[in-house]
């Protein structure tokens, strides 16, 4: 549908569009984040309607309108279809809120790509993990769970498992930034029919990833068993904080608040040089090591974990740092700190105007004095 067209038309379904904008652009939950209006102040409204129209047009043309349900018998088989975004910060925050299933007598097997399966590798709601569709098509499920309707989600569905009744998580809801932490709890606990309310919801919601295995080994290794995570480099230079070793200076050369004094850097390829340039700094009394690219997901989550304090901008190892009890401070670009973190999250948002490395090393050194100052949780694997 073109602009002209639109406007042509919308005269005579004024209303009708009317309630696509809003059934795309607003979260019926109540307590869940979101920016509705900045995001309609930008966004077309005939691309809303047109991006609507496409996805309920491939169900319609999928057979699938009327196979679709608001909730879910708990007694049923459940395949839940994750196929959206391929970055693992993304996929923790979308998929937190199966935390609520945990203990219930609910089969569930997931489906998603392979570079995610390291995400849900230890996970304890999902019974099987499946990186092929034609695998688990062999299985017989009751029903099916689609985070939200993309096109990839919507083809699947189709091509394997037509007939089969479905939910939809997030549904038709596209656009504008939210918490998808909130969401994501929300969302389940309206599908599985829970019956948590939205002030329940909102205290215990939080990132969630599943570790049944400790990594001893990686932390036992440590020659000083307190200190402080940080995750250096990132994709994305607004995201990707610059002053991390004028930061390690200031906790060198702090003198009113025993900090540690062993820094321990995580990260991937990216943030490879930045960690060289911290290992290769002279300091006082700090000692920094580097397991940059060269730890899994679940290992940085237990090191993390076992950390008095997790220092990192927003991205994937912020977002797994979240899961455990650790406190931290995060630092933001332009991304709102209130769609990014939940009060159990235990992390001072530091807030910047464009780039999180406008946010200068005192500020963070503000922070982290803060939180540092707060009683440690107890260790994911405490010492025996």
């Amino acid at each position: 549908m073109s602009a002209s067209i639109y406007y042509l038309i919308m005269p005579f379904y004024k209303l009708k569009f009317n309630e696509i904008i809003e059934k795309s652009t607003s979260i019926a939950y109540p307590g869940v984040q979101f920016e509705q209006g900045a995001f309609l102040e930008t966004a077309p409204k005939w691309k809303i309607i047109k991006r609507y129209a496409h996805r309920r047009a491939r169900l319609f043309a999928g057979g699938q309108l009327g196979l679709q349900r608001s909730r879910i018998d708990s007694q049923k088989k459940v395949l839940w279809i994750y196929n959206e975004k391929l970055n693992f910060g993304d996929a923790i925050m979308d998929m937190s809120g199966r935390k609520l299933l945990l203990g219930r007598r609910i089969q569930i097997d997931l489906l998603t790509h392979s570079k995610l399966a390291i995400v849900f590798d230890e996970d304890r709601v999902f019974n099987k993990i499946y990186t092929d569709a034609k695998e688990c098509a062999r299985n017989e499920y009751d029903f099916i769970v689609l985070n939200e309707f993309n096109y990839k989600s919507i083809k699947t569905k189709i091509k394997y498992f037509r007939k089969l009744p479905f939910v939809c998580l997030f549904g038709y809801f596209i656009g504008p930034d939210r918490n998808q932490i909130e969401f994501s709890f929300a969302a389940v606990n309206d599908v599985f029919k829970l019956g948590h309310s939205a002030e329940e919801l909102k205290i215990i919601s939080k990132p969630y990833l599943d570790q049944k295995k400790s990594q001893a080994n990686t932390i036992e290794s440590l020659p000083n068993r307190v200190f402080v995570t940080i995750a250096v480099g990132g994709f994305d230079p607004s995201r990707t904080y610059a002053h991390w070793i004028e930061l390690v200076k200031l906790i060198d050369a702090e003198k009113n608040v025993a900090l540690p004094s062993l820094v321990v850097l995580l990260g991937s390829e990216n943030g490879l040089e930045m960690a060289r340039a911290l290992i290769n700094t002279k300091y006082e009394r700090i000692q920094v090591i580097s397991f940059v690219a060269k730890v899994s997901l679940l290992e940085s989550r237990d090191i993390i974990g076992n950390s008095v304090l997790f220092i990192g901008a927003d991205g994937g190892l912020m977002h797994v740092a979240h899961t455990t009890e650790t406190p931290s401070v995060t630092l933001f670009g332009s991304e709102p700190t209130y769609l990014r973190l939940t009060p159990s999250c235990n992390s001072i948002g530091i807030q910047s105007r464009l780039a999180c490395s406008e946010i200068s090393p005192e500020t963070v050194m503000a922070a982290l004095k803060e939180k540092f100052n707060v009683p440690r949780p107890t260790p994911l694997h405490a010492d025996p």
